[in-house]
């Protein structure tokens, strides 16, 4: 789980779901195989809107975009303290959480098109989230795009950040998907799914410490992480 699920965990922890007549099961996926999942009927929302989803609903599945968390990602690109830019990255191995094409993956990819570099002149790699941590530490990648807790985990172990990926992307950070018949067969239920995480994440904006305390309990963070990500993610009115 990273920041931008806060307010999918915070509906269910502080009972929001459950004010709206919902009985949640959150379910941990990899995105490479949510969208199929949905389709298939195995999963009834899947709790993202990043660019797997929305190339499945260009390319022609039923799924529709419905409410967003953030309107901004918190990856950052940790290297080996060797590297000191991006630049001396090139032809270095970079590792990306869920798979290629997925939202850490295309974030990096703008992050770098934006600094006038091209993508194809790094080796990036697609891994596991449980093995990023430990893929740096040993050396099988130079650099990892990571978002919180993992980001701090990361930094408190000596890994510098060379490159604020959210600060120079403009892409939306969780939220909900769901298939076109749910919305036009159970339209009620999609509603209050909605309201519950829009107003887990109304509430986190009003009681910043409920939210801190959130995310040092849940996510593992310590408090002065835990209190940047509440002001740089969900404090934007217009989110």
């Amino acid at each position: 789980m990273s920041v931008t699920s806060l307010p999918l965990l915070a509906a269910r922890e502080w009972k929001l779901f459950h004010e709206q007549g919902l009985d949640v099961e959150i379910i941990l996926m990899s995105p490479a195989i949510s969208v199929p999942a949905m389709v298939s009927g195995e999963i009834d929302y899947f709790a993202g809107v990043g660019p797997g989803a929305a190339s499945a609903s260009i390319g022609g599945l039923p799924l529709r975009a419905v409410w967003v968390s953030s309107d901004k990602v918190s990856y950052s690109l940790l290297a080996n303290p060797k590297f000191k830019t991006v630049q001396e990255l090139k032809g270095k191995k970079i590792g990306v959480t869920g798979s290629l094409g997925a939202t850490n993956h295309v974030s990096l990819v703008i992050a770098l098109e934006k600094l006038g570099l091209s993508p194809k002149d790094f080796n990036i790699l697609a891994l596991p989230p449980t093995e990023m941590l430990r893929s740096l530490e040993t050396g099988f990648i130079d650099a990892a795009s990571l978002n919180p807790p993992t980001l701090f985990l990361a930094l408190k172990k000596g890994f510098p950040s060379i490159l604020d990926i959210g600060f120079l992307v403009e892409m939306p950070g969780g939220g909900l998907t769901v298939l076109i018949k749910s919305i036009n067969g159970k339209p009620d239920e999609v509603k209050r799914v909605i309201r519950s995480m829009q107003s887990a994440k109304d509430a986190i904006r009003k009681s910043k410490e409920r939210g801190i305390d959130l995310m040092m309990r849940i996510l593992k963070m310590d408090r002065d992480s835990a209190r940047g990500n509440v002001r740089g993610i969900f404090e934007n009115p217009e989110c």
